[in-house]
């Protein structure tokens, strides 16, 4: 989700808070009614863990993912990747 009211985008993960700040920026929601919807809301989700309300930071590459995988299968497909490129280097030095 990326919300632009003030002219800085700012990335976060999708929740209620964040449907609810997309919603009133759609009706034009003045500046000061989005503040106090999202005030506070980091300390939520950072030092409360409140995943409903708070807000949910997220980087750039959050808009690149494209499917979950666990820690394991992440670094069983690097380790592969990385035996398939070393077999390939190796054929090509034989040739």
């Amino acid at each position: 989700v990326t919300g632009m009211s003030t002219g800085h985008p700012v990335r976060s993960l999708r929740n209620q808070m964040t449907r609810e700040y997309l919603k009133l920026e759609k009706e034009n929601a003045d500046f000061m009614e989005l503040e106090k919807l999202t005030l506070g809301s980091l300390r939520k989700a950072v030092q409360d863990g409140d995943t409903v309300n708070g807000t949910l930071m997220a980087g750039q590459i959050a808009g690149l993912i494209r499917r979950e995988q666990t820690c394991r299968e992440i670094i069983e497909e690097t380790v592969q990747q990385a035996q398939e490129c070393i077999a390939a280097q190796g054929q090509h030095k034989k040739i």
